[in-house]
């Protein structure tokens, strides 16, 4: 089995017979994939809807400020802008929940030499089980913890001139600020600003980063990726496979360190710092403060993970789901917001970020492979296929008209153009079988 240029950028979620089945999607190595969405109320205003004219206008507005939910706040606003409001029926839903008390999993990772089984299966336990965890002595000191959500919280509080220049929605940018990267496509926007750091595989040049977090940063990309690589380890044992076995296809090779900042809300009832949602990585490190608001799905209920000091927050992601063939869980998860703030989270996704790799699902005495490769054309819808087909024919209606060299440099690029529509990253890679 072989995945062609696999990306963590789209992860499509099935539903059907009560389980929870992935189908992972890709580009061919030239595209970046895309989050799809289509939510009602957030298209092209010249759509004659006035209400989904006022409501693009509002964005826009929000958005062409840069100055992101803080922006917001420091103005003095006692009401949320509608644009954070959530549909009434999740809003319902939540306060018809019932509690459910459950003691989110601890991992002690110190003494791992004389303590590697009972380790390794205590994380197999938290990943198959839960899919969310804490680790405790992971080798990354409190007080340097500390540091880095001081410098987090100092780059959002900077004055807006001087944050402005991070701003942007560029899809390839390794540094930029922004409110809502899916501002445009969402039900709601959420009561959050994020600096987000693209630290791996290539190294980013330092003088990319803000200065008042430049050192820390850097530090901490270092500290965090050599506990991914122990993680990944006891991941890889947990699965019966050799230790190296996570890390020699490169699931720790790449990661990006988002700075979250969420200021106090004064209606935190009707918005939510962070909708529910997967994360389509194959690891996701968790460094929260005192404040609290994280939850994950278990049961059908919101589960709250309480600050423990020190300690990091791990939880699986869509693309180890997949190549683990389902044994470990992605579980849906997401931030409250508060009128206590603000609250400073720094999050490290371990995905590819452009960096393609051949490798396919773990196998072992453990567990069978459960998704394989396939081919492209048999799985494109119709349209997709009149449309391949209609380019192609003109890549050949064009030949005898051109110089041969100029004919094959032509039709090179139509056929990449072609791809590129007709796929529209939903190319897939994996496909579920039983």
């Amino acid at each position: 089995m072989a995945i062609v240029g696999w990306h963590a950028g789209e992860t499509q979620r099935q539903r059907g017979g009560g389980e929870r089945k992935l189908v992972g999607t890709c580009s061919i190595g030239f595209q970046t994939c895309k989050r799809k969405m289509s939510i009602a109320g957030t298209s092209d205003p010249m759509g004659g809807n006035r209400a989904t004219s006022d409501r693009y206008q509002e964005l826009k507005s929000f958005d062409e400020s840069k100055a992101g939910v803080k922006g917001l706040v420091d103005s003095g606003i006692v009401n949320i802008p509608r644009i954070f409001i959530r549909p009434p029926d999740e809003v319902e839903a939540d306060e018809a929940e019932e509690s459910l008390q459950y003691t989110v999993p601890v991992v002690d990772l110190g003494d791992l030499s004389s303590r590697r089984a009972e380790t390794v299966s205590a994380v197999l336990e938290a990943a198959r089980d839960v899919g969310f965890f804490q680790v405790v002595n992971h080798g990354i000191p409190v007080r340097f913890l500390e540091e880095m959500l001081a410098v987090t919280r100092a780059f959002h509080e900077l004055p807006r001139d001087v944050k402005v220049r991070y701003y942007s929605r560029e899809q390839n940018g390794k540094v930029k600020l922004d409110s809502n990267f899916d501002l445009y496509e969402s039900k709601f926007a959420n009561w959050r600003d994020t600096l987000f750091c693209v630290m791996g595989p290539d190294p980013l040049d330092p003088e990319e980063l803000p200065p008042v977090c430049r050192d820390m940063y850097g530090k901490y990309s270092k500290e965090v990726q050599a506990l991914g690589v122990t993680l990944f380890k006891l991941l890889s044992e947990a699965l019966g496979l050799k230790p190296d076995y996570l890390a020699d296809i490169d699931c720790p090779k790449g990661h990006a360190i988002l700075g979250h900042y969420y200021p106090a809300c004064p209606e935190p009832e009707l918005t939510l710092g962070t909708s529910g949602h997967w994360d389509p990585d194959f690891l996701t490190i968790l460094l929260q403060d005192s404040i609290g608001g994280l939850q994950f799905r278990y049961q059908n209920h919101w589960i709250d993970v309480p600050p423990v000091p020190g300690a990091l927050v791990v939880n699986i992601g869509d693309l180890l789901q997949l190549i683990s063939n389902d044994l470990f869980k992605s579980v849906e998860h997401r931030v409250l917001a508060s009128k206590v703030g603000p609250r400073i989270s720094i999050a490290c996704f371990f995905t590819f970020y452009d960096y393609p790799t051949t490798r396919g699902s773990c196998c072992s005495n453990r567990l069978a492979g459960r998704y394989e490769f396939v081919g492209i054309c048999r799985h494109l819808p119709l349209l997709d296929k009149i449309l391949c087909f209609i380019i192609s024919m003109l890549c050949i209606a064009i030949l005898p008209y051109m110089y041969k060299a100029r004919a094959i440099a032509v039709t090179a690029m139509l056929v990449k153009v072609s791809i590129c529509c007709t796929v529209s990253h939903r190319v897939v890679v994996w496909y579920y079988v039983r």
